[in-house]
């Protein structure tokens, strides 16, 4: 008995002291891409390399930081990154055609422009690098859900676990963006969730989670247009 509680002891340790860690420096990234790039006038638009490089240096370090490169070497085979490659180009295509023949009303895009939140515009620009920062947060909750996993948490209690930490995230979006930080906070409520449960699933479940992923700014880029 003094045994097992010691293990769950040491289990909640572990859960805490990582998801803390891992918490700092996700928000240490958001608030770098959003106070420091955005603030100085560095477009998502104009400057995507700029994001884009950022975002995926981000995401390495956090594979170097709290898992294994190796790891992510044995992730990304030639097939899996054909597929991924492949389901980018698609969206990109998809996105800027809609773009092109379905503009934003102009206060909406004031409206996005003073704030930085440029993915509705959906130009090549704004287009990679908001895929770029999804590749960051995919790798982000892909690194904490292997390493609960190899920790031996329940699957049930890593997937709930990150799915408040992922909901958790996107609060600092309603001081930032004010009422328009709902259109991401209300869904992260549930999203954190759905990416945990595809992403467990292996290969092919990180593809589904990046479409699904993909797909949230596609539809809400598209009602920005309808509504």
């Amino acid at each position: 008995m003094v045994s097992l509680a010691q293990n769950e002891n040491t289990e909640e340790k572990f859960i805490f002291k990582f998801s803390f860690l891992w918490l700092l420096f996700w928000l240490s990234v958001s608030g770098f891409s959003t106070v420091v790039l955005k603030k100085s006038g560095i477009s998502y638009d104009q400057n995507f390399l700029i994001f884009s490089c950022f975002f995926l240096a981000g995401g390495l370090l956090n594979v170097k930081v709290f898992y294994k490169v190796s790891e992510l070497k044995r992730l990304l085979k030639i097939s899996f990154i054909t597929k991924l490659l492949a389901i980018t180009v698609v969206f990109g295509v998809l996105t800027v055609f809609i773009g092109d023949h379905y503009k934003l009303k102009p206060s909406l895009i004031d409206f996005i422009s003073k704030h930085g939140v440029m993915f509705p515009v959906f130009s090549w620009g704004s287009f990679i690098s908001k895929t770029c920062d999804i590749f960051y947060q995919q790798l982000m909750l892909w690194t904490i859900l292997s390493r609960f996993i190899e920790a031996n948490v329940n699957k049930g209690k890593t997937i709930l676990w990150v799915t408040g930490l992922f909901a958790l995230l996107h609060l600092p979006l309603l001081y930032f963006f004010k009422w328009f930080g709902l259109v991401f906070v209300v869904p992260s409520l549930i999203a954190g969730g759905i990416f945990s449960f595809f992403i467990l699933r292996g290969r092919a479940g990180i593809l589904i989670s990046v479409i699904v992923h993909q797909l949230f700014y596609l539809i809400s880029g598209i009602l920005m247009r309808v509504f």
